[in-house]
């Protein structure tokens, strides 16, 4: 019975052994599996910076571009303004003109009768 109780003995002994061994393998199993979950998100979060870099350099070349567009837009804007401005006092010009031009005409036209009438 000693020798039974003896290879019992050695049964729990080499049981709990690989008991622990198996715990500290699946710690560090786990611990790897850990790193490489840190590790992958490390490189999943340097990824995502680097896009945001990019993004954030594509904004602004857009805004610098909107900026500059705004300011030729005014300039366009004054430049039209101007432009009517100036197409304006043409035109009241030239209507000044047509109707000094219609009255001197009527003027003309009643000096001619007067002129025929009295020859």
């Amino acid at each position: 019975m000693g020798s039974r109780q003896e290879k019992k003995g050695l049964a729990e002994e080499k049981l709990v052994k690989h008991t622990d061994i198996s715990v500290s393998g699946a710690r560090q199993t786990s611990g790897e599996e850990a790193q490489c979950q840190l590790d992958l998100i490390k490189e999943r979060v340097t990824s995502c910076e680097a896009e945001l870099k990019v993004y954030r350099r594509a904004y602004d070349i857009v805004c610098e571009r909107m900026a500059s567009h705004a300011v030729e837009s005014v300039d366009n804007v004054v430049i039209m303004q101007r432009a009517l401005d100036a197409n304006e006092r043409d035109y009241s010009g030239l209507k000044a003109l047509t109707l000094f031009s219609f009255a001197f005409s009527v003027a003309a036209i009643i000096g001619i009768i007067l002129y025929v009438m009295y020859l």
